[in-house]
């Protein structure tokens, strides 16, 4: 497929020709806004939820499992990025795998644990392959919130 023009030729075309769109990378795979990446390649109908209110959340985070959709967390605009930027220290078990200002894939959420399970696109830090998971009590400060595909 990658030698044949197929889709994954077409994206990172796309990507390099119009890099601005999707942040200032000039690679698939390499960053970008999140909300404009998947509006580009999902369609319009682009679902942002803030982590304000834990319920609310684990309602997006259910309802976006169950349905395949894709998820993903950031950490930009978060309280610990918050902190981080106020020169205060984050807590001790977090420093293990939170990286500042970075994107991680939602891989899955357990609403009867209320466990989110994140996977850094890195894979790594935490190692050995960058999958965690977080209560979502925990959850809620790391990240500003999720973006997902709405129905």
């Amino acid at each position: 497929m990658l030698e044949s023009g197929g889709l994954f030729d077409a994206i990172s075309n796309m990507v390099k020709e119009n890099g601005e769109l999707f942040g200032a990378y000039r690679a698939v795979g390499q960053g970008g806004i999140v909300e404009r990446v998947m509006q580009v390649f999902g369609g319009e109908n682009v679902l942002t939820v803030p982590n304000q209110d834990e319920s609310e959340t684990a309602r997006a985070l259910t309802v976006a499992t169950l349905d395949h959709r894709p998820v993903v967390a950031c950490t930009a605009g978060s309280q610990y990025y918050k902190l981080k930027a106020s020169g205060k220290m984050l807590p001790s078990d977090v420093q293990a795998w939170y990286v500042n200002a970075h994107c991680y894939t939602v891989l899955g959420y357990d609403p009867d644990g209320r466990v989110v399970t994140v996977r850094n696109p890195w894979g790594e830090h935490p190692d050995p392959d960058g999958v965690l998971k977080l209560p979502l009590q925990s959850f809620m400060p790391a990240y500003r919130g999720i973006a997902t595909l709405g129905p």
